[in-house]
């Protein structure tokens, strides 16, 4: 999923130091802006710069996508990956997670397939397992959403 324009914006004033400040605005496939500012001094050049940062743009924004489906607890809109690539990188965050982020992945699964978002053939498929290993994962994920959702409702008194 690309970057489709980049445009560069440099301050007419020079600093004293001799950098001027300049402006990247990459925008995506989606219409998306994407803006960093930052000085360029000497000889430094702003277009390889900017076509180097639209490529690591490119790499980063499917992890930055699943970092955002996380924090919101509703079915998925996909912008720089497909279904199949998002549920690879969601078991990769899965297996590398620790406590707190291994329920909350847990628990945003579970409440995708109750709500009929993903199926159990699509989890089974992405995280490898056959139906009685997923079947053991799944009461595993329920029970640390379980959890989760107490500490979601938890209150001082």
């Amino acid at each position: 999923m690309p970057i489709f324009s980049t445009v560069i914006e440099q301050d007419a004033h020079t600093q004293a130091d001799g950098s001027r400040y300049t402006r990247e605005l990459h925008t995506d496939h989606v219409g998306k802006q994407h803006r960093f500012e930052y000085l360029i001094r000497g000889a430094m050049d702003k277009d390889a710069i900017a076509a180097a940062r639209a490529v690591r743009l490119e790499e980063e924004m499917p992890e930055r996508e699943v970092d955002q489906v996380l924090a919101i607890d509703t079915a998925p809109t996909l912008n720089w990956q497909t279904g199949a690539q998002f549920l690879a990188r969601l078991r990769e965050r899965y297996r590398d997670a620790t406590r707190e982020d291994v329920a909350r992945i847990a628990q945003w699964l579970i409440n995708r397939l109750d709500a009929g978002d993903v199926t159990v053939t699509q989890l089974r498929n992405a995280f490898g397992l056959t139906p009685a290993q997923w079947d053991t994962l799944e009461t595993k994920m329920r029970n640390l959403k379980s959890a989760m959702d107490g500490v979601d409702a938890a209150k001082g008194q």
